[in-house]
């Protein structure tokens, strides 16, 4: 551990420069007809949404071209850097640790990489008793191994043995090489067999946390239902909703510390926080098909339904741990930031990072001519309008507006950084425009667009057709994300004239010093600095630059700009 400089040092520093205003930079991870490795003549066509929360490296499956033996052989599961490629799985190639079983893809085989740039994903190994046999693999970025195969006997249930995950959703990746799962069972009782469990993917040790039949820990001691896409977070602890039979409450979120008893975190006939007396919970937003949205301390983003004792209802979005949730937002509230003031919330969906600021996209109503947004609550803040929906696009051409989100939904990062995919009101190549946006409230970003140039080899661009990228997660929860701590996005596009790349644009700082997000650098980042002060690693808040380690560069950062609302 280095020593502390003291606290009158630290204030020396303050006139040091302000941080630099540096512009959005691309690095190029595969090209189309790029060689793919790993393969013998394929060349990479098809890359797909990529997952990038390992601080320059992405993880993704891609589809290959000329490869000798397509279908059979035309795709797999790579991760990259702006160093180079490497090959993790290849379809119809015999992975080193199977004793020459051939892995090929599953349906949904999307990886999903924690912050050290380890991966795990879905897939099939070649036939040992005369039909394929699905498994979870896992690699810590060499050739993947087995986590979880088919035919595995299932821990805690005594005869019964692990069916194939047929969908990426019952999969979450945590750092640690945590895995949790939702794994069919079988040679079990109808109703008993579907089973969430937790372990690490390298040793696969792996311990249930709940089964379908089993009692939930609520009153009246209903059953589990059913058991829906896990989220891990940091240090281990999984989140999942469940729909319930028996008792009085049909559905609840779930929590399983990673040292405790499962608990319920909201359930429905739950009262409702922040509501008067006699308003209860009569819907959570992802019960019947999640994910849990949680961060590395516990608290969650919660998205619910109530109902009034005389038959009123609206609905509601909380943040906060179990028995401790906050309203961020309600249905009828202002929509603060909207030019028409008579726009109320109707609908949310949100996402938390871990200073338990919320990101959420809501739809309005009393507002036609924009009628939805994005809107970033800091703890202990009312949200603050980061775009509307249609609005002028930044940094483009006046005239571009934002339309619908498109490809998915909404990201988040730990540095308070909010990301949409938007469609956009042209086209390219008769292709309907969209483009990626990412930033803080008054400091939003164009990542990249439809009709942009990026560079497929030095000094040679490609005009981009359509852009992708994953959404839908926040920061902490063990599934894919576009967009990093660093504040690295990561993307795929296909280009006029065909063929896709994969690129990882760095969006400079909003805020440089403020670890915290809460858009103002004092005391409470200087702290979590000093805290941190010495640290190496991946995800540490107090690492400002992203070089891996807490240290004197990050502080002069800190202290550059201490004082500053952002």
């Amino acid at each position: 551990m280095k020593p502390r400089p003291s606290v009158p040092a630290l204030a020396a520093l303050c006139a040091l420069a302000a941080p630099s205003a540096a512009q959005i930079t691309y690095t190029r991870v595969i090209a189309p007809g790029d060689a793919a490795p790993g393969s013998p003549t394929g060349t990479f066509y098809g890359p797909q949404n990529p997952h990038c929360l390992a601080p320059g490296r992405v993880a993704l499956f891609a589809f290959l071209t000329n490869t000798p033996n397509s279908p059979l052989d035309n795709r797999g599961v790579w991760q990259g850097t702006g160093a180079g490629v490497s090959l993790l799985a290849l379809a119809d190639q015999a992975l080193p640790t199977t004793g020459g079983r051939k892995f090929y893809p599953a349906t949904q085989t999307y990886p999903v990489q924690n912050r050290a740039g380890a991966s795990a994903f879905l897939g099939t190994l070649e036939f040992r008793t005369g039909t394929d046999e699905g498994a979870v693999f896992y690699s810590a970025g060499g050739p993947a191994q087995v986590a979880v195969q088919q035919g595995d006997a299932a821990p805690g249930i005594p005869g019964g043995t692990f069916g194939v995950i047929t969908t990426y959703t019952d999969l979450s990746f945590g750092e640690a090489d945590r895995l949790a799962f939702v794994a069919p069972i079988n040679n079990v009782p109808a109703g008993t067999n579907r089973a969430l469990y937790t372990g690490n993917a390298s040793t696969r040790a792996f311990t249930m946390v709940a089964r379908t039949g089993d009692t939930a820990p609520l009153p009246g001691a209903p059953s589990f239902a059913s058991i829906t896409t896990p989220s891990i977070n940091g240090p281990g602890d999984v989140a999942f909703f469940s729909n319930l039979l028996g008792g009085s409450q049909a559905a609840a979120l779930f929590l399983k510390p990673v040292a405790g008893a499962l608990q319920s975190v909201l359930a429905l006939g739950d009262p409702a926080p922040g509501f008067p007396a006699g308003w209860t919970i009569s819907l959570l937003y992802g019960q019947n098909s999640g994910p849990a949205l949680l961060n590395d301390n516990r608290v969650f983003a919660i998205n619910a339904a109530v109902q009034g004792p005389s038959g009123a209802s609206a609905k509601a979005l909380w943040r906060g741990a179990a028995g401790a949730l906050t309203l961020v937002a309600r249905s009828n509230d202002p929509a603060p930031g909207h030019p028409n003031p008579a726009a109320r919330f109707d609908l949310f969906n949100p996402l938390v990072n871990r200073s338990g600021a919320v990101f959420f996209y809501a739809t309005l109503t009393n507002a036609p001519a924009q009628n939805s947004g994005f809107w970033i609550a800091p703890p202990g803040q009312a949200p603050r309008l980061l775009a509307l929906l249609p609005q002028q696009a930044p940094d483009m051409a006046p005239g571009v507006q934002f339309n619908s989100i498109s490809n998915g939904g909404i990201s988040f990062n730990n540095r308070g950084e909010g990301l949409f995919n938007a469609s956009l009101n042209y086209a390219v190549s008769s292709t309907p425009a969209n483009g990626i946006f990412a930033g803080r409230p008054g400091r939003l970003r164009k990542v990249v667009a439809s009709g942009d140039l990026l560079e497929i080899a030095p000094g040679v661009t490609r005009t981009v057709v359509s852009v992708y990228c994953w959404t839908g997660a926040g920061p902490d929860m063990g599934r894919p994300t576009s967009i990093n701590d660093r504040g690295e996005v990561a993307f795929s596009c296909s280009f006029v004239g065909g063929g896709s790349g994969t690129y990882i644009a760095l969006l400079p700082n909003p805020c440089p010093g403020d670890v915290t997000g809460d858009d103002t650098v004092d005391f409470l980042d200087l702290n979590l600095v000093l805290s941190q002060y010495g640290m190496t690693g991946p995800g540490l808040a107090g690492d400002i630059n992203g070089d891996g380690v807490v240290d004197f560069l990050d502080l002069n950062a800190l202290l550059s700009a201490f004082g500053a609302a952002c």
